[in-house]
Parts: C-alpha cells; sequence; structure tokens
C-alpha cells in the first residue's frame, strides 16, 4: 500500500500457480512497489486456480507476507 510497508513485509519472490487440469506455471514478480501482468501462453481453460507462494523477499521487520491484490483476468469460453 506504501514504501514503508512495502519494505518491512516480505514480499512474494516467487509464486506457484496450479490449474485445475493439472497444469502449473511459476510467477516470479519482480521486488518492486508496482503493478505487474503475467500472460498464460497458450491460454488454459481451468475451472480454479491454486497459489502457493515458494519463496519470499525478507522483509525488514515482519515475517508475514503481504499481497495487497491478486486478480485473474479471463475470457469468456468459446
Amino acid at each position: 500500500k506504501n514504501a514503508d510497508i512495502f519494505d518491512k513485509n516480505s514480499r512474494v519472490r516467487q509464486l506457484k500457480a496450479e490449474f485445475s487440469g493439472g497444469q502449473t506455471m511459476t510467477l516470479r514478480p519482480s521486488d518492486q512497489i508496482t503493478s505487474e501482468a503475467f500472460m498464460v501462453n497458450p491460454p488454459i481453460r481451468a475451472h480454479w486456480i491454486k497459489f502457493t507462494i515458494e519463496a519470499v523477499y525478507p522483509g525488514s521487520k515482519y515475517s508475514d507476507t503481504a499481497i495487497t491484490k491478486l486478480n485473474v483476468q479471463t475470457q469468456p469460453i468459446r
């Protein structure tokens, strides 16, 4: 939410996305206070996605890991 809290909390270094059909994808966000987009290419048809934090950048004060927002966008099935 702001630079002070960003540095104090641990941040996601590596995130695993597991899709209902058995596919997996590893995401590696940069350690920056900004939005990032990750594309699934080729597209995966799924009923659900499970996200698992696999590694973090350590915070300067707190050991918990904070994610401000996680937005998953989809396209209609054709």
